[in-house]
């Protein structure tokens, strides 16, 4: 499995000039309607769920996207089903000319789970946000300080809520035509069903947050008896980033970058009867300075999953004077309680590499999962950001030149035209003065 390392100087050149013109395309119609998204997501005693989401367009943008005839693999992760918090399963899209919608299906296992004596689960992907199940059986859902998601129904085990979507949904879907945008008023509902009936149903202020009743139920497997002890077994897969990157360290340590995780560890609770107390942390040898803070499930319930992806504080002072690629080590440590309460703890190693402050991985795809020019090089913007900053006394200079070739006119979101000659001077700025990347 081989990700894109790029390292020489003309390939670097071609990629940075190669990105800035794939971001300004010709401007294209904007589509006038707005879209719809709504979902419907069905969850499990275990935390697992099935789900569904409908994406309705504009009949314009439902046909220019069905006309690209896109990857289906491809079109899901643009979407965001690069989850890290979840194992997603079964994902499937399929095209409905009739109401001009694109329906898509998953199973996601580990979508909620029991942690610091309360459950946890995402609400919406649109809002990205939370619910959490405190000592009270009072499950909370944190939202934005301008949260515009409302509570419209609750009827038994179902909750209804509706929220204005702020982006454009044709961003992520069509991007290479970042000007074909719906308006920004988007609307998405969300529609849940839970195990069992719900109450206390609100949404709190200060700080702003979803929150209900709902109490969690205790299983065990059918051959679990008080006479017969229960099997105990946890299924632990771990995932390591093969290499990390230098120049983008701090990055790695935000869960708004959730695709830059260091380690990502799922577990699974194979066994009977439910584990206690289950823990995982990890470390670098090279790079943080200790064990991340513990990841925590009160309880894993047979059958259950369990997925914590770690984000560690990298120190980006020390990782900027590495000079070449460092071979480090992760230490992940995990433990639980077995049915005695006996405390049992695992340690395992995983070989990592640190890039030199100027290597660089274009993509996080492997070869085999690329389809094109976007997937090799979807890590290219963090990239081509972390080598400069606008603020550069040599950046500030080189623009300011570059405009005198343009004709002095900035480039702009709002006239490709512009853009298109602020690239082609800078083009004959690089050329014309040999400038050439060197590591």
């Amino acid at each position: 499995m081989k990700s894109r390392l790029i390292t020489k100087p003309r390939q670097w050149m071609m990629a940075v000039l190669v990105t800035l013109v794939s971001v300004s395309p010709p401007a294209i119609a904007q589509f006038k309607s707005p879209g719809a998204v709504d979902q419907r997501i069905k969850l499990n005693a275990v935390g697992d769920a099935e789900c569904q989401m409908n994406l309705k367009l504009p009949a314009d943008a439902y046909t220019q996207l069905k006309g690209e005839n896109i990857n289906h693999a491809a079109f899901l992760r643009r979407l965001g089903w690069d989850h890290v918090a979840s194992e997603i399963e079964n994902a499937t899209a399929a095209f409905d000319d009739s109401a001009s919608t694109i329906r898509i299906q998953w199973k996601s296992r580990g979508y909620a789970s029991f942690r610091n004596n309360r459950w946890e689960a995402p609400i919406t992907e649109v809002a990205r946000g939370y619910l959490t199940l405190n000592r009270t059986n009072l499950w909370e859902r944190p939202l934005p300080p301008a949260s515009r998601i409302e509570l419209l129904r609750v009827y038994g085990k179902e909750v209804l809520l509706s929220e204005a979507v702020s982006h454009t949904v044709t961003d992520e879907i069509l991007p290479r035509h970042p000007q074909a945008n719906m308006p920004s008023a988007a609307s998405a509902i969300t529609q849940m069903e839970f195990p069992s009936e719900v109450s206390g149903v609100a949404i709190h202020s200060d700080p702003p947050r979803l929150v209900y009743h709902l109490n969690p139920e205790t299983i065990t497997s059918a051959d679990c008896h008080s006479e017969t002890p229960c099997s105990e077994s946890l299924e632990i897969q771990i995932n390591v980033q093969p290499r990390l990157m230098s120049n983008i360290a701090k990055s790695y340590g935000t869960q708004r970058a959730s695709t830059f995780w260091v380690a990502r560890v799922v577990a699974k609770n194979t066994g009977a009867g439910p584990l206690k107390d289950y823990k995982v942390r990890i470390r670098l040898s090279h790079g943080a300075q200790d064990w991340t803070p513990w990841h925590r499930s009160d309880q894993l319930l047979p059958n259950q999953t369990v997925v914590d992806a770690f984000h560690p504080l990298l120190d980006p002072h020390s990782l900027a004077k590495n000079q070449s690629t460092q071979r480090s080590h992760v230490y992940i440590e995990y433990s639980y309680r077995d049915r005695s309460g006996k405390e049992v703890t695992e340690q395992v190693v995983r070989n990592i590499e640190i890039l030199s402050r100027n290597e660089v991985v274009w993509s996080s795809f492997t070869n085999d999962q690329i389809v094109d020019f976007q997937d090799q090089f979807n890590n290219a913007p963090l990239v081509l950001a972390s080598m400069a900053t606008k603020d550069d006394p040599v950046v500030q200079m080189v623009a300011g030149r570059v405009s005198e070739i343009a004709g002095k006119a900035p480039p702009t979101d709002d006239d490709d035209q512009v853009s298109m000659n602020f690239l082609h001077a800078l083009h004959t700025f690089i050329a014309t003065n040999r400038i050439a990347y060197q590591t």
